[in-house]
């Protein structure tokens, strides 16, 4: 009767028509007890150890940082290897698919190596639908990097974010032992000290493991695969824009300078992680780069071509 949905008083109908002599009450109770064990078993997970080089898993998790007095919210990106459990650590001050792509590109380049496999959460910056079915749609541009790098995806399932665990739990501990109560004068000191704690994090030994990341991983690296080569301009979006007569270009609300020899000309502006801007000429050629200020009245002139 449970497995046909039936309601308790319609159970304790039927069973006092099959003679049964039993309390409404107890059948609540046995009711309540099935679906306690279902719950129980709902949570059960295997843990699943993979091959080395097999493997990546990856998230982020949003924390409003403290930065030069202010309130700043930033995304904190991980990669992870599932076999050694290396891991990558960068930020962000935006979240889109870019960013995203830009996150998983520096850590396979920190690996030194690509894992065919990547376990992913259902963010519409990678997955679009997941049906319960087993029907997924992937967010186009994160497709094609896929493609390009020769990566399997594997969405975790829907509320089943434990599916990824060995992402999962490591942000506990970058929360709990760098982030909460940081308070940094820069982004590029914030910087620095994901910098610092990446390095330590993976030297520590792991307590399940009994052996460190960097132990492991100098096991795991040689089965991982080549990075491949990939054109820039396939994966990073950029924007033309028209600079001003006087050596400026618009973008996001700010101003912008770049070298007076590119004034009235057209230029293609890329955005890095929401934190800085470059900008190219026609031919693809950097000729300036910018930090965005996060008091957002002014910007910080890093780089410029001469």
């Amino acid at each position: 009767m449970v497995a046909k949905g039936f309601i308790g008083t319609r159970m304790h109908r039927e069973l006092l028509g099959m003679g049964i002599d039993v309390s409404l009450s107890s059948v609540y109770r046995y009711i309540k007890g099935i679906r306690e064990e279902e719950k129980i078993k709902d949570k059960v997970t295997t843990r699943v150890e993979t091959a080395p080089g097999r493997q990546m898993q990856y998230d982020w998790k949003e924390w409003n940082l403290s930065v030069g007095g202010q309130k700043v919210k930033v995304y904190i990106h991980e990669l992870i290897l599932s076999y050694s459990r290396k891991k990558y650590y960068t930020f962000s001050l935006s979240i889109t698919c870019q960013d995203v792509i830009r996150a998983l590109v520096r850590g396979i380049e920190y690996f030194g190596g690509v894992a065919p496999e990547l376990v992913i959460d259902n963010a519409k910056q990678m997955v679009i639908t997941h049906n319960n079915n087993g029907v997924i749609r992937y967010n186009e541009e994160f497709l094609k990097f896929c493609g390009l790098y020769g990566i399997d995806l594997r969405p975790c399932g829907n509320y089943r974010a434990r599916t990824k665990g060995k992402v999962e739990r490591p942000f506990y501990y970058i929360q709990e032992h760098l982030l909460r109560g940081l308070h940094v004068e820069s982004l590029s000191e914030f910087e620095e000290r994901i910098r610092g704690f990446t390095q330590e994090y993976n030297n520590r030994v792991h307590s399940t493991l009994k052996e460190s990341s960097e132990e492991r991983f100098s096991r795991e690296k040689e089965h991982l695969r080549d990075i491949p080569s990939v054109e820039p301009r396939l994966l990073w979006n950029r924007e033309q824009r028209k600079v001003t007569n006087d050596g400026y270009i618009w973008w996001k609300g700010r101003l912008y300078p770049v070298p007076m020899r590119y004034c009235v000309r057209d230029v293609m502006i890329e955005d890095v992680f929401g934190r800085l801007i470059r900008v190219y000429d026609v031919n693809g050629c950097l000729i300036a780069e910018h930090e965005r200020d996060i008091s957002g009245i002014k910007t910080r002139w890093l780089w410029q071509y001469k």
